[in-house]
């Protein structure tokens, strides 16, 4: 075990020198400002309006994913590699904010429609606002791509700093407009700063705009990115449905919609765990791409992070839910006491689900995004039977269980696959 942690801290140092603790430091301060955001948010909205924000995130998140058609992921993927000139890795990116302008033009169409007939929710308020707050896709799509870009030219202090300016930015506009116009103004302010927070990414980026455009892009590579892309877009489409199961469903069959905002802001506080993996996400991914066609050396990259992963992931839940469950109460007095016992099992589930998070990423690196839709594709064919009698017969308690059972599923399923996959690579000539 002694030997087993001394070689987790000698492959963390490793890794820092590669930007992890540059961009954990930028992650962390994008990290409190927006969680110290929520917490003024919930504090001036009641916990109806909580759950509402939360319902419609959910949805314009999918349109998110659905919007990069998976282009983002093939990406890093491609424009990482050895080999790509500059001009290359512009055409690709051009490419993928192309693709991802026009599929919002068509996903806020269809979305505009459903809202009207009320297949979004039945909730008044949420289909009332919902056209406004869905205008915030096309910064979520293009963000991706930049992210991606990003990541692939390993630019990481570029990256971090471009993120914790347009969150610092975002935070502000979120707590002044939620203080003084109530839920309206905090969707304002969402879509307002993240069309800024773009522009403060492309002002990061060596080549203009303008530059990139002369460069435009062929048929041909368009082909290339859409080859990888389509295992990657449908992975995260199941793989997104799959942890967001609970909430379409609540959304349809619990009534009592202060229940929901209380399990809705319980959602809110688990996401302050995404923290590290995040980072560690952010800082591998083109690592594994770009030792992709090297396995022995992929596998020990792979190795590396996972040990980090498996180490730091009960830390980050054990400290986050101790400060969390003493912090609620004496910061809301009481107003969402009722979302802690909800937070503490959701938060098991998750942890449970991130420790296996790295095999996705090297996989995804190695361009077998097939493998991640059939991991992701097993998994929500388990759970989905299971997590809806969780839903359907004992509400929220139910729903609250269920991130266990899709943690266990998710983790055997992927550790199943990724095993196979090793041994199979390792045997064949």
């Amino acid at each position: 075990m002694l030997e087993l942690f001394s070689k987790s801290l000698g492959e963390l140092k490793n890794v820092a020198q590669k930007g992890l603790f540059h961009l954990l430091s930028a992650n962390g301060l994008i990290f409190i400002a927006g969680f110290a955001s929520q917490l003024f948010v919930a504090g001036f909205l009641d916990p109806i309006e909580i759950g509402q924000i939360k319902i419609m995130q959910t949805y314009i998140g999918f349109a998110g994913i659905l919007g990069g058609l998976g282009f983002n992921v093939a990406l890093i993927q491609i424009a990482s590699k050895d080999g790509v000139s500059e001009i290359e890795r512009n055409q690709y990116f051009n490419i993928s904010l192309f693709i991802g302008f026009i599929s919002f033009i068509v996903l806020y169409g269809i979305l505009f429609i459903i809202n009207t007939l009320g297949l979004i929710s039945n909730d008044i308020e949420i289909k009332r606002l919902f056209p406004l707050y869905a205008i915030f896709i096309l910064p979520l799509i293009l963000q991706s791509s930049y992210l991606s870009f990003f990541q692939a030219i390993k630019q990481i202090k570029k990256m971090a700093f471009a993120q914790s300016s347009t969150k610092i930015l975002s935070v502000l506009a979120i707590v002044l407009a939620t203080w003084r116009f109530g839920l309206l103004g905090y969707i304002w302010a969402v879509v307002i700063s993240s069309f800024i927070g773009i522009l403060i990414f492309e002002m990061q980026i060596k080549a203009s705009i303008f530059r990139r455009v002369k460069n435009y892009f062929i048929k041909e590579q368009v082909r290339t990115m859409w080859s990888l892309s389509g295992y990657a877009l449908a992975a995260n489409i199941i793989g997104t449905i799959l942890t967001t199961l609970d909430i379409y469903m609540i959304n349809y069959f619990v009534s009592n919609r202060s229940v929901v905002g209380f399990y809705m802001f319980a959602l809110t506080l688990v996401s302050i765990f995404q923290l590290f993996p995040t980072s560690i996400q952010q800082i591998a991914m083109p690592y594994f791409s770009n030792k992709s066609n090297n396995f022995s050396e992929w596998l020990r990259i792979y190795k590396k992070y996972n040990i980090i992963n498996h180490f730091a992931i009960p830390i980050f839940v054990f400290i986050g839910a101790s400060t969390i469950v003493f912090s609620i109460p004496f910061l809301f007095k009481g107003k969402y006491d009722e979302s802690i016992p909800f937070f503490i099992l959701i938060s098991v589930g998750w942890g449970i689900r991130n420790m296996n998070i790295m095999k996705g990423i090297a996989l995804m690196g190695r361009g077998k995004f097939n493998l991640n839709f059939r991991s992701s594709f097993i998994s929500l064919l388990i759970s989905l039977p299971i997590v809806f009698s969780m839903i359907f017969y004992y509400g929220i308690r139910g729903a609250i269980f269920s991130h266990i059972v899709i943690g266990i599923v998710s983790y055997i399923v992927t550790l199943a696959i990724f095993t196979s996959y090793i041994k199979n690579t390792k045997n064949s000539p």
